[in-house]
């Protein structure tokens, strides 16, 4: 792996490359595959007006049996930690998809929208815990284009709770 970064105050951007070679069917752990991956991300918390985390990246990956290969493209943008209002916290998350084999026969494409809320019920005090309530919530979907069939899953999650998930009580 090799990794590289570029910072300054409000901002970063780096730079990552990533591979493995497999040993055939005796390398459990790459399952005698081999892998080319390169991921471009960045923070612009403080360089913007959203506090946007941008993310894009590719992977490559040939399969020992029959050294076909199938590729992965990924894009993602956050936005993390957007106050409402001073006891109301958000993070939102927005991603899109494609994979399949370098030779385009078929193809799968899958966005995802997430959502988190934290609001803050009690802050922490030197004779009290404080107290959260979070939820967060997941959509996503994908359309296999080969037979046109599509997938779709949601997700939600509430709970309430004594530590500050956000770090700043």
């Amino acid at each position: 792996m090799l990794e590289g970064e570029l910072d300054a105050t409000g901002w970063q951007l780096g730079l990552r490359v990533k591979g493995n070679v497999g040993n055939g069917p005796a390398d459990a752990s790459a399952g005698g595959a081999t892998g080319l991956g390169v991921d471009l991300y960045g923070d612009l918390s403080a360089g913007l007006p959203i506090p946007i985390k941008p993310s894009l990246s590719w992977q490559r990956r040939h399969t020992a049996d029959d050294r076909a290969a199938s590729d992965v493209w990924r894009a993602t943008a956050e936005l993390a930690s957007v106050e409402l209002r001073p006891d109301l916290a958000a993070d939102f998350e927005l991603a899109l998809q494609h994979r399949g084999p370098s030779d385009g026969q078929s193809s799968a494409f899958s966005a995802g929208f997430g959502l988190g809320l934290v609001w803050t019920l009690q802050r922490s005090a030197a004779n009290r815990r404080g107290l959260s309530l979070t939820g967060s919530g997941k959509l996503s979907s994908s359309a296999e284009h080969s037979d046109g069939t599509d997938d779709a899953a949601e997700g939600l999650m509430i709970s309430l709770s004594s530590e500050d998930p956000l770090g700043g009580w």
